[in-house]
C-alpha cells in the first residue's frame, strides 16, 4: 500500500510517552491545534517518507482537511486495554474525552460555566475538569488520584471536593479537596467520608464556602 495515499489514524497527535507502554493509542487529549497525524507517504512523497511509521510533522492536520494524497487506514477489531500519552509524558488508561461545545450556551445560558465529572475505565476513575469560559474550552484530567467518586464544585467555582469510594462500601472512603486549575494542582485530605457537600455560612459577610461531608452511614 506504500505510495498510494497518506493514511488517517484515530489518534490525536502528541509526543510519545517517556516510559513506553503496550497497546499505545496516541495522545489522550487533543492539543491546541486539534492536530491528528497522517502516517506513511502518498504518491507525491519521497522514498524516505513511505515508511508506515512516518507521520506528518511540518504543519497541523485537522480532521476536516482533505487532499487527493490523503486517505485512511482500515483496521479490524479493537484495542482491549489501550494506553494513552498525557501531556506530561506519562501513560493513562482512561479513554480520551470529547467536548460538546456548541450546546453548552443553550444549556446554561452562556459560556461562563465549569464542569467536573469522572472519566472511568476498568481499573481507574480520574477527575476531569472543563472550563467553558476559555476559548477553546480548557479540559484537564487529573491522574494522580485513581479512585474518584461524587465530585462537587464549590459555590464560588474555585474548588472541587470528592470521595475515593462508593457510598457505603466496606473499604471506606476519604474526602479530598482540589483547587481547580492546571493539571498539577495540589490535593488536600479532609478526612473520612463518602459524599461531600458544600454550604455557605450565612453569618459570613463574604459568603466564603466551607465544606461539609456526609459520613455515608
Amino acid at each position: 500500500m506504500a505510495g498510494n495515499v497518506m493514511e488517517w489514524v484515530n489518534d490525536w497527535k502528541g509526543g510519545y510517552p517517556a516510559e513506553g507502554g503496550m497497546d499505545f493509542a496516541g495522545a489522550r487529549d487533543p492539543g491546541p491545534a486539534f492536530d491528528a497525524p497522517v502516517k506513511g507517504g502518498g504518491f507525491r512523497s519521497a522514498m524516505r517518507e513511505l515508511r508506515p511509521a512516518n507521520r506528518s510533522t511540518t504543519y497541523a492536520t485537522i480532521r476536516s482537511a482533505i487532499a487527493e494524497y490523503v486517505g485512511f487506514r482500515c483496521a479490524l477489531g479493537e484495542i482491549a486495554h489501550p494506553q494513552y500519552a498525557t501531556g506530561d509524558g506519562k501513560l493513562a488508561q482512561t479513554d480520551p474525552v470529547g467536548l460538546e461545545i456548541a450546546g453548552i450556551k443553550n444549556l446554561v445560558g452562556g459560556r461562563a460555566a465549569k464542569l467536573v465529572f469522572v472519566n472511568a475505565s476498568q481499573s481507574q476513575r480520574h477527575l476531569v475538569y472543563v472550563d467553558y469560559r476559555r476559548a477553546p474550552p480548557q479540559l484537564v484530567e487529573y491522574g494522580d488520584v485513581e479512585n474518584v467518586f461524587y465530585p462537587v464544585i464549590s459555590p464560588n467555582g474555585q474548588w472541587v471536593a470528592f470521595g475515593t469510594g462508593l457510598e457505603g462500601s466496606a473499604t471506606g472512603s476519604s474526602i479530598y479537596l482540589r483547587k481547580l486549575g492546571n493539571a498539577i494542582s495540589a490535593v488536600y485530605s479532609i478526612g473520612p467520608g463518602f459524599i461531600p457537600r458544600w454550604w455557605v455560612d450565612p453569618r459570613d459577610p463574604g459568603h466564603v464556602p466551607d465544606l461539609y461531608e456526609f459520613s455515608g452511614r
